[in-house]
């Protein structure tokens, strides 16, 4: 017959057990919380309500819990998106793929459904977007770029029609430098014109653009090149076409001065 445990015994292990008790109950709890958090996002963002969609997207990250789910990060990638900055959506993105490698109990969510999402989304601005590094002029507000001809994806066209708005917000916050990703295309800055096609996403390696002062002739004729965009017309095209006519001219009058 074996020994009835002491009381001292059944108070000991009792001490020890609860701990692990209370261990395996935090967990679920914590989980609960987190995804709670998000979901009250989804909530907000989908009511347009995207200071509170933020507040609650950034409390779920900061749970252990969150800093380990897919959704969370594809979450304030998706609030950046409709507010259509793609370089910080796309910065959360990839921070969600280095978390994936790094974490040993990350959360694709059901069937890698949100992974999925963040490479789908990332593959997306990797075919479409251009890194440049917008540089202010030293004195006055600068002139946005303009894109010419505007994007024929309704949503990309989004992206380049917030460009003023973009440059507004760099303006208020005294940004010299702002980094951004455009989609490509051909833009116009100030008198010159140039084509992003290169899809290079590294902010380190961004092409840098100089803008111009706004006001006087430059908003004149930026003014003018988006009625005539509005109109059906290019610009940018018309003018690239002059060029090549003068080039050819030039080369042709050379050719005839050596003959």
């Amino acid at each position: 017959m074996s020994p009835t445990p002491s009381p001292a015994r059944i108070v000991l292990a009792a001490l020890v057990a609860l701990p692990l008790l209370l261990l395996v109950q935090a967990a679920p709890a914590h989980a609960q919380a987190y995804r709670g958090l998000v979901g009250q996002g989804w909530t907000y963002m989908e009511a347009g309500n995207f200071r509170k969609a933020e507040e609650a997207f950034k409390e779920a990250f900061e749970t252990q819990e969150g800093k380990n789910a897919a959704e969370v990060y594809y979450a304030v990638a998706a609030l950046w998106w409709e507010r259509r900055n793609a370089m910080a959506a796309y910065m959360w993105l990839s921070d969600a793929e280095k978390a994936s490698r790094s974490s040993f109990s990350w959360v694709p969510g059901p069937d890698g459904v949100w992974d999925q999402r963040i490479a789908k989304r990332r593959e997306f601005i990797q075919r479409h977007f251009t890194a440049v590094r917008l540089r202010a002029p030293s004195r006055g507000a600068p002139l946005p770029p303009l894109a010419d001809p505007p994007s024929t994806d309704p949503l990309l066209r989004e992206f380049t029609e917030r460009l003023p708005t973009v440059i507004e917000e760099g303006v208020a916050e005294k940004v010299a430098v702002q980094w951004v990703l455009l989609p490509n295309g051909r833009y116009w800055i100030g008198d010159e014109v140039a084509d992003l096609s290169g899809g290079e996403l590294d902010a380190s390696k961004a092409e840098a653009w100089e803008l111009p002062r706004d006001g006087g002739k430059n908003r004149k004729g930026y003014d003018e090149r988006v009625e005539a965009i509005a109109a059906g017309r290019s610009p940018a095209a018309e003018y690239l076409a002059a060029k090549e006519l003068e080039a050819g001219a030039a080369e042709a009058a050379d050719e005839a001065a050596r003959v």
